[in-house]
């Protein structure tokens, strides 16, 4: 069983921001991101936070990604209580996606 890091402990710092977005990566994002940004464009990056990838590439991965992540693990995460609602942004899809990115480039 793993244990989920949760929003509060991010925000307190009890984590990175690599820990707790690389939670919600899995092995079909990974294959996602890497299809539709492309590897070798990921391994080329030369910026940390692949911001020399147009955002407009990221935000695209949201729909798919929104499709392929633990909702229930999501919402354990953020501490959202509605189980009908999904607490779900482009933001937090580009912050997995580039998480994702970053396990492909480190191998």
């Amino acid at each position: 069983m793993t244990v989920t890091i949760t929003r509060e402990q991010y925000g307190k710092g009890e984590c990175t921001h690599e820990e707790y977005f690389g939670q919600f990566v899995t092995e079909p994002i990974k294959t996602y991101v890497c299809r539709v940004i492309g590897e070798q464009r990921i391994m080329d990056s030369f910026d940390p936070h692949f911001n020399d990838i147009p955002l407009r590439e990221w935000d695209r991965l949201s729909p798919q990604i929104a499709t392929m992540i633990d909702r229930d693990k999501l919402r354990e995460a953020e501490g959202w209580r509605d189980p009908k609602t999904f607490p779900w942004s482009l933001s937090t899809a580009v912050c997995i996606a580039k998480q994702a990115a970053r396990i492909i480039k480190e191998g």
